[in-house]
């Protein structure tokens, strides 16, 4: 009598995990491709010329992240979506796309004018036309996403997440692949401009062939302009959210030398990269999960406290053993001439730990409804990024502004959620021990070795992969110890505080 009920749910189960699992793919295939052209890049070209085309990098993929996402919340999420909603969020992100792609062209073809006519000699803007010339090439990619942003989120509303993870997934192989050609051909910098635009056209030509939903041009914007209300709230936090990193990287660039940006794009690139890949998928699950809780009348704060506990067991140890470990990480990745990042990946990663707990803040906003207040806190960050990079003038900025982002972030917490320090503190208190006991243990023992450099015979990858192996050990012992410490005290409290009530 029970199999008629039981199948169907193992069936619900099944296919409501298919698409997290492939999301995951995704996520995971994206990374990994990304980390491979970013080894070779660093292999192949020196800090100055790496610091211009991130720059120029950066600067596109701000404008891709723009046309791509603007209305893709909405076209998700809305539940009185109609087909010429969809082509008028179309016309108008292409619009927008073109407006920005000749924006990018104009400045380039500009400052290379001056450069040819000989304006700026002495006055350092080398730096600058570079940048211009790398962006003025990779501008066309701006255009190729804007034409598959409906497409992406299309099928993502329809939570066909298999043909998504195919394109994504082999749109960046064969620019990866491309550009790992182009570099062993001596390409240099243009390496960076063939995989943006290259990636950009694979992925227009792979979501055609796998017949994804398509949106067509048309004149009337009515629809546009209802779904912007809703997208211009829902989506501009997470832009920015998104592109911190981006926008830190163009704000260095006017401060610093070129070289040092290159060292800063590294650092960032390797530490935001992991990031990105750890906390993308239980922030959409998240997401989810803590707007059902509250449809439903359940405790929300309790949630997210859970979720963030679980998070940080998986993070801070993750970001803990890079700051250990940035030295042989950064030779492994770039080989001589990056010593500087190695510093800056420590101080990133160790940054990013102590902010985990807060990770999931924006995502309790947006899933509570709250869009206003997720962009209000990623407003103050760039503020605050902004303010530190010109005061300091120094890649540690990056570090600084969360003087200002996490007591702005706690303070919410506990005014809107009733979410305090200490309630913060219990949930995180064992993964964060944990990890600072093995940093400690780790860091203690790597230093009687001496650096790796001390050790030529040992190759960078056999110290990561025994320093990882030796600290997940570490971290693993001491995390059972506080839990057994947890569970030993939990217990004595259950017992005795009822017998002493009843006395």
């Amino acid at each position: 009598m029970t199999e008629p009920t039981t199948q169907p749910t193992t069936d619900a189960r099944r296919a409501a995990s298919q698409p997290m699992l492939w999301s995951s793919l995704e996520a995971v295939s994206l990374a990994a491709m990304s980390f491979v052209v970013l080894a070779m890049l660093a292999r192949y070209l020196d800090a100055d010329t790496f610091g211009r085309a991130a720059v120029a990098l950066g600067v596109v993929q701000i404008a891709c992240s723009f046309v791509e996402s603007f209305f893709h919340n909405a076209v998700v999420q809305r539940k009185d979506l109609r087909p010429a909603d969809v082509n008028a969020a179309h016309t108008a992100g292409l619009l927008l796309a073109l407006a920005l792609t000749l924006a990018i062209g104009a400045y380039g073809w500009l400052t290379m004018s001056r450069q040819a006519a000989g304006a700026g000699v002495g006055s350092g803007l080398g730096v600058e036309i570079s940048t211009a010339a790398l962006a003025l090439w990779m501008a066309p990619s701006v255009l190729m996403s804007a034409a598959s942003a409906m497409s992406i989120a299309r099928l993502r509303r329809q939570l066909s997440m298999r043909p998504l993870a195919l394109a994504m997934a082999g749109s960046r192989l064969v620019a990866g692949a491309a550009a790992l050609v182009a570099l062993a051909q001596g390409a240099g910098a243009w390496a960076v401009v063939i995989n943006q635009n290259l990636a950009a056209l694979a992925l227009l030509v792979l979501l055609a062939a796998l017949r994804a939903p398509r949106a067509h041009l048309t004149r009337d914007l009515s629809g546009a302009r209802r779904l912007a209300g809703y997208a211009s709230w829902n989506s501009a936090s997470s832009l920015l959210g998104a592109n911190m990193s981006r926008f830190f990287q163009v704000g260095c660039s006017v401060v610093l030398p070129a070289a040092v940006v290159g060292q800063v794009a590294l650092a960032l690139r390797v530490v935001e990269m992991l990031v990105a890949v750890l906390v993308t998928g239980v922030a959409r699950v998240a997401l989810s999960r803590l707007a059902a809780a509250a449809h439903e009348g359940r405790n929300v704060g309790a949630l997210f406290v859970a979720t963030t506990r679980r998070l940080c067991f998986v993070m801070m140890p993750v970001l803990v053993l890079m700051a250990v470990l940035a030295e042989p990480l950064v030779l492994f990745i770039g080989r001589a001439g990056w010593e500087q990042a190695a510093g800056l990946v420590a101080a990133f990663a160790l940054a990013q730990a102590v902010r985990s707990p807060t990770f999931m803040a924006n995502t309790l906003f947006l899933g509570l409804g709250q869009p206003r207040v997720a962009l209000a806190v990623s407003l103050a960050e760039l503020a605050s990024l902004a303010l530190m990079t010109a005061v300091l003038q120094s890649p540690l900025a990056w570090v600084a502004r969360l003087a200002f982002v996490l007591p702005l972030m706690l303070g919410l917490l506990h005014a809107r959620f009733g979410i305090g320090l200490p309630v913060v503190l219990r949930a995180v208190g064992i993964p964060f021990t944990a990890a600072l006991a093995m940093g400690a243990l780790l860091h203690s023992a790597l230093s009687t070795l001496g650096p790796p450099s001390a050790a030529p015979f040992v190759s960078p990858f056999v110290s990561l992969v025994a320093g990882g192996l030796v600290g997940a050990t570490i971290y693993a012992f001491v995390t059972a110890a506080l839990l057994g410490s947890e569970r030993v005290t939990a217990a004595w409290r259950h017992v005795f505080q009822p017998a002493a009530g009843r006395s």
